[in-house]
């Protein structure tokens, strides 16, 4: 069984139009990843979360989440945006943001897309330490650690910024199991 969570009931939509013309059934919930009340207690086998953590302020939130939903010996698996070209980035990449660029900086970055955008996003940046300790503090151990570097003729970057993203890893990836309850 596939159980997909989003915040989106756009995104869930679309997934859900995806998955019934591959004639997969998911089930799918509307929510907040910092509250799974939706999914029963060690009902999992795994918790994938691809380019969403840098969106939630309170990831020991999440983890303790992912705890109690997986099974023992579970899996977690989340890609984030790399804390290293984040700080870097804050001054060389995005320095119209204004955002800290220390690398021990753990707060917002509120940006658009696009200038003309009437909408914006927010981010939370946080150093490796944290990711690490907290999975550590909810009961998982990790298993294995990623840092990818984009293709270079996967981009259509400026020199500065491709120079500098070829150099530092722009992606985390993280597999975690569940060792005991949190």
């Amino acid at each position: 069984d596939v159980t997909c969570l989003d915040l989106s009931g756009n995104q869930l939509l679309i997934g859900g139009e995806l998955a019934h013309k591959a004639k997969v059934y998911i089930k799918q919930i509307e929510a907040d990843m910092t509250d799974l009340s939706a999914v029963p207690s060690d009902s999992m086998d795994l918790v994938l979360s691809i380019s969403a953590l840098m969106y939630v302020e309170n990831i020991d939130r999440v983890f303790s989440e992912g705890n109690r939903v997986l099974k023992t010996g579970g899996r977690l698996i989340f890609s984030t945006n790399h804390p290293v070209t984040m700080a870097i980035g804050a001054t060389e990449l995005w320095p119209e943001e204004k955002s800290d660029p220390n690398y021990n900086y753990r707060g917002p970055i509120v940006w658009k897309w696009e200038e003309e955008d009437n909408f914006h996003f927010t981010n939370y940046r946080r150093p490796m330490m944290d990711y690490i300790n907290t999975l550590n503090r909810n009961a998982f151990r990790i298993l294995r650690m990623e840092e990818l570097l984009p293709k270079a003729e996967d981009t259509d970057w400026g020199e500065t910024e491709k120079l500098i993203r070829m150099r530092f890893p722009s992606v985390l990836v993280m597999e975690a199991k569940k060792i005991k309850e949190s």
